[in-house]
């Protein structure tokens, strides 16, 4: 009975904890959004409370009445995020693919360096990087913006499915080539519908960090035209006065996409970390 007792006790301190951490990562979002519904006197308000009084939309309004190039830099932003992050998933699982099943030359230095790259920030290339591109004159361009992204989040993604691929029973790959299937026919049609979890993940993290990317953008970009979301905040704050509640509604605007992306895939990302293909 005692040890039943200290079960439950378990169980309990387990979910206050959880309900806590929960809360410390969802209370600035709360905050964020709860601010975006107010007048810009109201946030200035001593008797300021956690729900607005009267909840608005003006912000968002003025966000757009002020902002003629908001489409603009929505266009932007999603096409970099989507075109970089299908590149990702094409290119890492392709790569994780052939070094987990094939013994090829240089296959070790080419692990090692991926394994290298995870070690390195990416802030610390950055300043070299810029140098090369500005002697190239590949500056203020949407197009090498996206492939930077793709260059960065590879690595990660191949180390991710390599693990992956090696989980996966060879005897599904075996049958298929028994059948007459190629190699290519068994990475298409046997291989990638297996790896559906591990391509969301990789696909997450990838739509992720660039999505809400700011350094990279603005050491590349120069032109407004070519801004995206998150360096659009930065036209909102001025020397003399800044639009906070604007501000609130465009990080709002920029953090919805993600959630409602995560909470559609959060299921493949459950099943990768429960243990991936099951025989």
């Amino acid at each position: 009975m005692k040890a039943q007792t200290n079960k439950y006790i378990v169980r309990i301190l387990m979910a206050l904890v959880l309900a806590f951490l929960c809360f410390c990562v969802l209370a600035p979002f709360l905050v964020m959004v709860s601010y975006s519904l107010r007048t810009e006197n109201e946030l200035y308000d001593l008797s300021i409370s956690f729900i607005p009084k009267k909840p608005t939309l003006g912000a968002y309004r003025e966000l757009i009445a002020n902002n003629a190039n908001l489409a603009r830099w929505i266009i932007n932003t999603v096409s970099i995020t989507v075109i970089s992050t299908a590149l990702v998933i094409v290119f890492s699982s392709m790569m994780a693919y052939a070094i987990a099943n094939y013994r090829f030359r240089g296959r070790k230095v080419l692990w090692f360096v991926i394994a290298m790259t995870q070690s390195i920030p990416w802030i610390i290339p950055l300043i070299p990087l810029y140098i090369t591109l500005s002697e190239m004159q590949l500056l203020d361009r949407l197009g090498t913006v996206t492939v930077i992204y793709t260059a960065c989040f590879i690595p990660m993604s191949v180390w991710l499915m390599v693990g992956f691929f090696k989980k996966i029973p060879r005897d599904f790959s075996e049958a298929a080539r028994i059948d007459g299937c190629s190699n290519w026919g068994v990475f298409l049609l046997i291989i990638l519908p297996l790896s559906t979890n591990a391509l969301c993940a990789i696909g997450l993290t990838a739509f992720i960090g660039g999505w809400g990317d700011y350094v990279t953008v603005t050491t590349i970009i120069r032109s407004q035209s070519l801004w995206t979301l998150p360096i659009a905040i930065q036209s909102l704050k001025g020397p003399f006065y800044t639009a906070w509640t604007q501000i609130m509604a465009l990080g709002t605007i920029i953090s919805v996409p993600v959630v409602v992306i995560f909470l559609w895939l959060q299921k493949y990302l459950v099943n990768l970390l429960a243990g991936g293909v099951k025989e």
